[in-house]
């Protein structure tokens, strides 16, 4: 294969690039030899120690959000202290919280705050909460999801808004998107940009084109290449996710994406009528998780026989492995470019494009 390999883009932003910090609260401490052997073991509110699922190392701030939320997150470690709540037991599975998450719209300045607790107790937080929102008007929402899970998770069963409307706006590019919660959205907002920037110079649109978008998500991907093409065909495992594609589209106006619930792992092979009265992509879009495409799908592709494939991965080995298989059957990988998208970490993004010779 005699693809170009571009030189790594780099990433717009180097600290502070996090829209989303989830901090976990513990009573387990991790203690390191520069820690003072008077202080305390039983209060921990940070990020896990590597490899344990039990051991969290007590932080003040962190680099990878900004410098609001560090000195947000660092009230609110003061009110949870002054309040006494108590801390989530990863062993015993006791204790009240479990996690603070704070999301920031990178666009918008909005403020959410997420208390994650065991208890369906919300009033224990209404101290903290009224704090807070005194010292931090930026602070437009509070919520309180309530997970009984043994797991690490700070996905909630349930959830109470405490303050606000539960949501948080963001953009990329121009389309606009609600933020809840528990909703999926790129945790590097300026990174996303350039991430998406970079699928639609490869996918080289001219508004004529019905787009294909495998694994789409929420609809990120789509939505952004809506612009620039007749159509766009979604597909996508998780219910939610798929909810979350269709609210967005309608939130911005956009009639031309249509998007559909599928495992396409088996899908094209258990529905062949609906693909066959689909029009036929132009280009095919595929962004799938870490393992890469399902065998059984890139066979499914290569019938499809998209005259051109932009393969966006955030693991490079599986994309290889995967570009490999379709270069056999007939396709010509012309490009790759290396995407720094989490700066410090070891994690990569590629993008690569692929024609049908």
């Amino acid at each position: 294969m005699d693809a170009t390999i571009l030189p790594v883009k780099g990433a717009p932003v180097l600290w502070g690039y996090r829209n989303k910090m989830e901090f976990s609260a513990g009573t387990e401490r991790w203690f390191m030899k520069e820690n003072d052997p008077g202080t305390p073991r039983d209060f921990a509110l940070g990020l896990h120690a590597p490899r344990r699922f039990d051991k969290i190392l007590d932080i003040e701030s962190c680099l990878l959000q900004d410098d609001e939320r560090n000195t947000l997150f660092q009230e609110i470690r003061k009110e949870i202290k002054k309040e006494g709540l108590s801390l989530y037991n990863a062993r015993t599975h006791e204790g009240y919280l479990r996690n603070v998450v704070i999301r920031k719209g990178y666009h918008t300045g909005d403020i959410m705050v997420n208390f994650v607790t065991r208890d369906d107790a919300p009033e224990r937080l209404t101290p903290v909460v009224e704090h807070i929102l005194r010292r931090f008007p930026s602070v437009t929402t509070v919520v309180n999801n309530i997970s009984d899970s043994l797991g690490m998770t700070a996905f909630g069963q349930k959830e109470w808004r405490l303050h606000g409307p539960g949501i948080i706006h963001d953009r990329i590019g121009v389309i606009q998107y609600e933020i809840s919660a528990n909703s999926f959205f790129q945790t590097n907002t300026s990174g996303a940009e350039q991430l998406y920037s970079l699928v639609e110079d490869f996918a080289e649109l001219t508004g004529q084109e019905t787009v294909w978008d495998l694994y789409c998500g929420t609809g990120t991907i789509a939505l952004y290449l809506s612009q620039k093409a007749k159509q766009v065909l979604g597909f996508e495992m998780i219910r939610d996710a798929v909810q979350n594609a269709r609210q967005n589209a309608k939130k911005n106006d956009i009639s031309n994406c249509h998007f559909f619930e599928a495992n396409l792992d088996t899908f094209f092979q258990k529905n062949p009528d609906l693909i066959q009265s689909l029009p036929g992509p132009d280009l095919a879009v595929v962004d799938p998780p870490r393992a890469g495409l399902h065998p059984d799908f890139i066979q499914q592709l290569i019938h499809l026989a998209p005259p051109k494939i932009v393969y966006v991965s955030c693991n490079p080995a599986t994309q290889a492995r995967d570009a490999a298989l379709l270069v056999e059957n007939g396709y010509s990988l012309v490009k790759i470019q290396p995407v720094d998208m989490f700066p410090h970490t070891p994690h990569i993004e590629s993008v690569a494009l692929l024609t049908k010779t």
